[in-house]
């Protein structure tokens, strides 16, 4: 997984120091000593939208919205890696790890990774839009234990108004034993993962769709050929009497497809929808 760091307030980013073969940066943190993790170690804790038992796995009142984004509409950007945060204020350390989900389920393997990458926090704060930017249709949050409203809905809505989608972050904290108020808490976990979305590049998303294309075997190269020039990925190919290919494609290049993949096969090749 590539993982890009960041950390302190003068936004000064560095070459590669090896997390994950990633890129990163880094930045002082703002004031305070670095102090090691104190307090309740091991998985988050309390009640009202935080994670039940140990394990990680995030509660029904955690979570909204469930299946993979279908990638409907206009295309919109989504996160193109993972990247790293870091923070200390008056002591306490905020690591905020920021990359993308497509789904519920997504965002799920994404907070267990970033519990096994920094173990022992006190908090496992976290957010997901797993739909287009600014919906809030496939949405998540969780406070972790924190005061109620103090950590996944700033995070959330700093997500919602970062102009990505299938988004989630998490932000592991280390309580460096001096408390920071409601008001410094909504501060502390919007900033983290405003910084992290600072230094996260982006990528396009298209609306894509699957589509069947049969075609003789003479004619494999010259479809292939087409598929790479049109961006189109083969998903599935069977053989038979004849080749078939499962191919994924933007939806925006499905009449460009149909032209090409005549004229390739002189008006042989059969394209249907799959349906899935």
């Amino acid at each position: 997984m590539d993982t890009r760091c960041a950390s302190g307030p003068t936004g000064i980013r560095s070459g590669p120091t090896g997390i994950r073969g990633g890129p990163t940066g880094t930045r002082g943190g703002p004031r305070g000593t670095r102090g090691g993790p104190r307090g309740i170690r091991g998985g988050p804790r309390g009640t009202g939208g935080g994670l039940r038992g140990t394990g990680g796995t995030p509660g029904v009142s955690d979570i909204r919205g469930g299946s993979r984004s279908q990638g409907t509409g206009a295309p919109y950007r989504v996160p193109a890696i993972t990247v790293e945060s870091r923070e200390v204020i008056r002591r306490s350390r905020f690591i905020t790890v920021l990359g993308r989900a497509e789904s519920r389920a997504d965002a799920t393997r994404f907070l267990e990774k970033v519990r096994e990458r920094h173990p022992g926090a006190t908090h496992y704060c976290w957010a997901f839009n797993a739909g287009p930017p600014g919906s809030a249709a496939q949405v998540g949050m969780s406070d972790a234990g924190e005061p109620r409203g103090t950590a996944g809905r700033p995070m959330l809505n700093a997500l919602l108004h970062s102009g990505l989608g299938e988004v989630v972050a998490v932000c592991a904290r280390y309580y460096g034993g001096v408390k920071l108020g409601t008001g410094g808490l909504m501060r502390a976990y919007a900033g983290g993962v405003k910084q992290a979305l600072e230094i996260c590049p982006a990528a396009k998303k298209e609306n894509q769709k699957f589509v069947r294309i049969r075609i003789s075997y003479d004619s494999v190269s010259r479809v292939e050929h087409v598929l790479r020039v049109l961006g189109a990925e083969i998903e599935e190919r069977t053989f038979g009497t004849d080749v078939g290919l499962r191919v994924l494609v933007a939806a925006e290049r499905c009449t460009e497809l149909e032209a090409a993949i005549a004229e390739a096969t002189g008006g042989h090749g059969v394209i249907s929808d799959p349906g899935d």
